[in-house]
């Protein structure tokens, strides 16, 4: 794990603007709750494959 992370630390890739950002964070996804299915978390982010674009929002 303390690779992957040190590997991480090494790019120096930066957003343009605060608001472009913001644009990218998890929080703007919405988690469906999976504990009912047994997984060992009680919500997971679930995206669709690259290219398909889901366009119900709710």
């Amino acid at each position: 794990m303390d690779f992957f992370v040190d590997e991480c630390r090494k790019n120096n890739h930066t957003f343009e603007s605060v608001a472009e950002e913001n644009s990218y964070l998890i929080y703007n996804y919405k988690p469906t709750f999976t504990g009912v299915l047994g997984s060992a978390y009680h919500q997971c982010y679930l995206f669709e494959p690259r290219g398909i674009i889901n366009k119900e929002v709710s």
